[in-house]
């Protein structure tokens, strides 16, 4: 009826299990007067499924625990996730266009980077551990996983980079570290006093 009346009308529709886009022009005559339409229904059921699936993904993606980083074949930042921006105390305008380097800390050997680097242009997932410093300049450690992102011929086109905040897991394993070397050290030093002792003797 809105096509009757002259305007220019779009809906998709679900029918039989697929979804149609449709889009009806009316027709007229010489005078200008609408004497009918002209309509066109497109398949889109599949395109619908991929728009959805892309949705479930961004939305994990921004809720999600991990910081997770996104960059072009150059290094450069092109998307950091909400968590991101709350660990790094960085804004996503502040590091978009940057590389990541401006986390780094001086704390990881220059080795590292060239061996992650090497790995991911050449198509393969690097996994390791870093020690970077935040905005405010306070350390912190991420294990990190980083891959490549292919387009349909194959040809990398992104490095996304999943990273798991372990500051406080190093933390402990340092504290535990501790723990057992003082625990070493008092049985050499027990050892020692009952040697001495015995030599006494």
């Amino acid at each position: 009826q809105r096509c009757l009346k002259g305007e220019t009308f779009s809906a998709d529709v679900e029918l039989g299990g697929r979804v149609w886009s449709n889009y009806y022009v009316p027709g007229r005559n010489s005078d200008n007067d609408v004497i009918g339409m002209t309509g066109v229904s497109v398949d889109i059921t599949e395109r619908k499924k991929i728009e959805e699936q892309i949705r479930r993904l961004s939305h994990a993606v921004e809720h999600s625990s991990a910081t997770i980083v996104i960059t072009d074949t150059t290094g450069k930042i092109e998307y950091g996730n909400p968590k991101f921006t709350q660990l790094t105390g960085y804004s996503i305008e502040e590091v978009i266009g940057k590389n990541p380097r401006i986390l780094k800390s001086g704390k990881t050997p220059p080795e590292v980077y060239k061996e992650l680097w090497k790995t991911i242009t050449s198509g393969k997932e690097w996994r390791g551990e870093f020690c970077n410093r935040k905005k405010n300049g306070e350390l912190y450690w991420e294990f990190v996983s980083i891959s490549s992102v292919k387009n349909d011929k194959g040809i990398i086109t992104n490095f996304v980079a999943v990273k798991e905040d372990i500051t406080e897991k190093k933390k402990l394993e340092g504290a535990l570290l501790q723990s057992e070397k003082l625990n070493s050290l008092g049985t050499i030093t027990a050892g020692v006093a009952h040697e001495f002792n015995n030599i006494l003797a």
